[in-house]
């Protein structure tokens, strides 16, 4: 049997590029990016073992060297320093969990694949080169018009999703964020991930619009440029739609240099129908972009703006403003972290150190913020000078080098590719400024530079062993290869029965059943060590104690069953998930939150103190980490309260603890947020326990003129006094 190493990669290659947009899983915690990550593991497993495969078959390293390659690994061992020196060293490996892509794991499989292509491209004519990386763009455009099929639907209500994952054609499986009506996002998760996709793609198909000379092959091309562009505007993108039209500007500018090979009228014709390609979407849509649709959007005539989407605009704060602020958080803790950040993929816990005040003004406030939402920042944050400047110099090279390649000259066809491939990079540069990567979009950020050094540089390769003619004496060489492949394939079904595990847990959890809720989270704890899940355990058995207490007052405790099926106290089970949890992330915040939490139901199960102490001194850590964040001078009021309202009778010392605590507590908290609705809620039951009628009243009317007039708990609290 005869082994082609090469063609079985460029066969790997393509189907990683067709899967991955449209791998999608409901049984999951996270339906979209996971399943998609999981993909490129295990594809990159296989690209790694053929890549081991011929290296072995070789006798020598196969490893081009190339300055983009000497810039990739520098890149990759700065986030490597980065881990080591991590806040969190599993989130840091793995990835933060919800968002997953961009760990140290993920970053080393898209190395792989980046540094798999060029080290193992051969060195055939230019022709077949560029034929073979034509193969994997061709690929790729029909995955994304498979995508564009999805998602065509859910723009009128019918989601194709919501069938498969429901078994109902409509929209309602989807929560009031993602409104499919609105907002397409088809198989890509989210809007701006999926118009950064699109926006990528529109580059490929203009490479194949310009240089095929086919008339039907021509038609197919034109008419997936205009999908494209009308599910762009559908997103309502604002950093794709701009990418596409700043990219689409140099276009046209190259078009207009090179305009002697533009000149016959065949090709005078496309460019005509390429801009209209772009305009005539946004003519017909809009695009949500005030400036430009007040310029192009022929619906400004016949159709005024929804009241309904103006009042909801004006109460929330505008992504641009909450950027800003955000971008102020990261360069502070770049600034606070200046070598190697605080860990990768470290930024929704090491944001709340440094979080600014102005984040509590915006109707975001208490989202929990995973990503810097711009990728330099993120960079900055995470992995400090170091992974910063590594990622500008990796992006700057591949730029530069695609300068260089238009200086040295290359034939039509080779050129335009190369500027297609070019303008695709940059709108991925122009959306991660205004956003993040994600999987689909990690893979051409590393992967177009691979395709532009082998396309103009192949031909000063020296030339690797092409096939082998298997035979029996070849087996013992595959096992290394066969070793690889089996540990890539136990990680990623271990991984994906543990996450679905984990979200069964996590409905069971949502729906007050916490016996289930256990089960699945030990299910989910006995395949994979995740922090997440021990957390998450924790609250299940407090919950479990809590309900038992309730049902059974006065009466001892049941116990509660461990993973070995083992019988332990409640109270000290959850206590010891809540350490696990905190001994491998001891700078998470939320973490200490349901240690805080945890430990107020104990202390109302037990009326011991020890255990209001234990509260009391989680929230005063979560303090420290989280200074700036008015939630949890909150919780200290409410734990002060409670345990005021639990004294039969309070004593002088019990109010004078309730006025310090309580009160000083939750005013810092309204001094942090002035428009803390809870917190003024909090402080008028305060003033009413304490005595203070005429001021409970004045706060409770303060909710109700300047913050919340159809308050209900203030009208009854109210009525009371």
């Amino acid at each position: 049997m005869k082994v082609r190493f090469w063609k079985t990669l460029i066969y790997l290659y393509s189907l990683l590029f067709f899967v991955t947009p449209l791998v999608m899983y409901s049984k999951t915690s996270e339906l979209f990016e996971f399943n998609k990550l999981l993909t490129i593991y295990l594809i990159t497993g296989c690209v790694a073992a053929v890549w081991t495969t011929r290296m072995l078959f070789s006798g020598k390293v196969i490893i081009r060297r190339r300055f983009f390659v000497y810039a990739l690994l520098l890149f990759l061992s700065t986030q490597i320093l980065s881990t080591f020196y991590s806040i969190d060293r599993h989130t840091s490996f793995f990835g933060y969990y919800g968002r997953f892509n961009g760990g140290l794991l993920s970053l080393i499989a898209y190395v792989l694949l980046s540094l798999g292509y060029i080290s193992n491209a051969g060195v055939a004519s230019q022709a077949a080169v560029r034929r073979t990386i034509e193969k994997i763009l061709k690929t790729s455009l029909i995955a994304s018009s498979l995508v564009m099929a999805w998602g065509l639907p859910s723009k009128f209500g019918y989601d194709l999703s919501c069938l498969v994952f429901t078994g109902g054609l409509n929209v309602s499986c989807w929560t009031d964020q993602f409104k499919p009506t609105e907002r397409v996002f088809s198989t890509l998760g989210q809007p701006n991930w999926f118009g950064a996709y699109l926006a990528i793609h529109f580059f490929i198909a203009c490479y194949f619009f310009l240089t095929n000379s086919q008339k039907k092959t021509q038609y197919i091309i034109y008419g997936y440029l205009f999908a494209n562009m009308v599910f762009l505007v559908w997103t309502r993108s604002r950093s794709a739609i701009g990418a596409v039209l700043l990219a689409a500007i140099a276009l046209f500018l190259y078009i207009f240099w090179r305009k002697e090979a533009f000149l016959a009228a065949e090709q005078r014709l496309k460019v005509g129908i390429l801009a209209l390609c772009l305009i005539l979407p946004i003519t017909l849509f809009g695009t949500g972009i005030s400036k430009l649709d007040s310029v192009l959007y022929i619906g400004r005539f016949i159709s005024a703006p929804s009241t309904q989407s103006v009042s909801q605009q004006s109460q929330s704060t505008g992504s641009g403003d909450i950027r800003k602020i955000v971008w102020q958080g990261a360069y502070s803790l770049g600034q606070a972290y200046p070598l190697f950040g605080t860990g990768v993929e470290t930024f929704a816990y090491s944001y709340t150190f440094l979080r600014p005040v102005a984040h509590n003004f915006t109707t975001e406030w208490d989202y929990v913020y995973n990503k810097a939402h711009n990728e330099l920042y993120n960079y900055f944050a995470t992995s400090g000078f170091s992974g910063a400047g590594a990622y500008i110099l990796l992006t700057m090279s591949t730029l530069l080098y695609g300068v260089y390649v238009f200086r040295r000259g290359l034939n039509k066809k080779d050129e335009l590719l190369v500027l297609c491939l070019l303008l695709a990079y940059i709108t991925i540069l122009i959306t991660n400024f205004l956003g993040f990567s994600t999987t689909t979009i990690s893979l051409f950020y590393f992967m177009i530079p691979a395709w532009i050094i082998v396309l103009a540089d192949r031909a000063s390769w020296t030339p690797y062993l092409k096939s082998v003619q298997f035979e029996e004496k070849h087996y013992k060489m595959l096992i290394l290869p066969g070793l690889m492949l089996a540990t890539t394939t136990i990680f990623v079904l271990t991984y994906l029965f543990a996450d679905k595990a984990y979200a069964k847990g996590e409905n069971y959890f949502a729906a007050s059943r916490y016996q289930e809720a256990v089960a699945n989270l030990y299910t989910a704890y006995n395949l994979r060590n995740e922090h997440v899940y021990a957390d998450k355990i924790s609250q299940a058995l407090t919950q479990i104690a809590f309900v038992q207490a309730l049902s059974v007052p006065g009466e001892k405790l049941p116990a509660c069953r461990d993973r070995d099926n083992s019988a332990r106290d409640c109270i000290a089970l959850a206590q010891s998930y809540n350490d696990k949890a905190l001994e491998a992330s001891s700078k998470n915040v939320m973490y200490y939150r349901t240690r805080a939490r945890n430990n107020f139901y104990f202390y109302q199960i037990t009326k011991d103190k020890k255990d209001y102490d234990r509260a009391v001194a989680a929230v005063r850590t979560a303090r420290m980490l989280a200074p700036t964040d008015p939630r949890y001078p909150y919780y200290r009021a409410l734990f002060a309260l409670g345990d005021y309202e639990l004294q039969k009778p309070p004593t002088n010392d019990d109010k004078k603890a309730l006025e310090i605590a309580g009160l000083g507590s939750v005013q810092f908290a309204i001094q942090l947020k002035p428009d803390y609705v809870d917190a003024y809620l909090m402080k008028g039951l305060i003033e009413k326990e304490l005595g203070r009628k005429e001021e409970a009243r004045f706060t409770f009317e303060h909710i109700l003129d300047k913050l919340d007039s159809r308050n209900e708990q203030a009208q009854k609290e109210l009525k009371t006094l």
